[in-house]
């Protein structure tokens, strides 16, 4: 999972990542909140959980 999101996220993409359990999803989208707020540190965060 990290091996294909990350650089699409660090292009600005949009990624939507649907895999089993431990193969990196939450690092992933960890990742891209933790790039945007330190690139900006005006930005705001909104999130939307789906179950």
């Amino acid at each position: 999972m990290q091996e294909k999101a990350i650089p699409p996220i660090l292009n600005g993409q949009d990624v939507l990542g649907i895999a089993q359990t431990g193969t990196g999803k939450i690092c992933c989208f960890t990742y891209q909140c933790i790039l945007l707020v330190l690139q900006n540190s005006s930005f705001e965060i909104k999130f939307k959980f789906y179950s």
